[in-house]
């Protein structure tokens, strides 16, 4: 297993402060040396001049100006029709999600072991704002520890793909699950088949894997982002803040143990 055997796809939109902690994780905790970041339509392209606390060349960065390709479900696509070859995976997270993957297992030994499969699917664990108002100087990991339980809710059955280039044949219906060889299946953690690909897994468990998804942030930053939209052009309202708020009554600290 080289240090490219897994690489990570991420559509951004103006998110430059948000990437270096989001890379500084994953290059540091998960041993990821390259990072495609699909850039679509920020302005100004800040990326190309900016520091990210990780190497320089773990890095290739495209900038996409056509709105009809630059949306994450396409932007996958290209991210394993252009690279694949490349890597034996393709995790397809956004800037707002980082992994945990809980020892003795690393991410690497963890995917060695399902290599016949088609992809393995996370499940979210969904963060609230912790009362912060502000982007918090301390950093994502660290601030934001108030989510919501897996049950009786079902915020977290949702999944994201770290997809097996080997038998991807495109994106599904949703950015969060493929379509693979006939034969092949997206698993969990344990290995069992998620049924229908995703993209939701029920129960949620974490025992190995699971990938925290900081989807409010700060108040200021989520007004950010109702401005910015999403990369598949979805915008969130206040509705689904309070949503997200009202049961984020749960203590989570394992990510703010991490550094940098």
């Amino acid at each position: 297993m080289t240090g490219e055997y897994v690489a990570f796809c991420v559509v951004v939109r103006n998110q430059h402060n948000d990437l270096p902690e989001w890379l500084q994780h994953h290059y540091f905790h998960h041993n990821i040396r390259r990072f495609y970041i699909m850039d679509d339509n920020s302005y100004p392209p800040h990326y190309l001049s900016q520091n990210f606390g990780i190497p320089r060349d773990a890095i290739t960065h495209r900038y996409l100006q056509n709105e009809t390709t630059a949306i994450q479900h396409g932007v996958y696509n290209i991210c394993h029709e252009d690279y694949g070859t490349k890597h034996q995976w393709i995790a397809l997270f956004d800037v707002d999600e980082f992994l945990e993957v809980q020892l003795p297992a690393t991410l690497n030994t963890f995917l060695k072991k399902h290599e016949n499969a088609g992809a393995v699917g996370v499940n979210w664990q969904i963060y609230g704002s912790s009362g912060h108002l502000t982007r918090p100087t301390a950093g994502v990991r660290k601030s934001y520890t108030k989510c919501i339980p897996d049950s009786p809710y079902l915020d977290n059955v949702h999944i994201k793909t770290i997809s097996n280039t080997a038998y991807f044949l495109g994106m599904d219906r949703n950015s969060h699950t493929v379509l693979l060889s006939k034969g092949k299946t997206t698993v969990d953690e344990h290995g069992k088949p998620i049924p229908g690909n995703g993209p939701y897994r029920v129960p949620v468990t974490k025992d190995i894997i699971l990938l925290h998804h900081y989807v409010l942030k700060s108040k200021e930053e989520y007004v950010e982002k109702m401005l910015r939209g999403s990369a598949n052009r979805n915008k969130k309202d206040w509705n689904f803040w309070n949503h997200i708020e009202m049961y984020s009554n749960a203590s989570c600290t394992s990510m703010t143990k991490y550094n940098p």
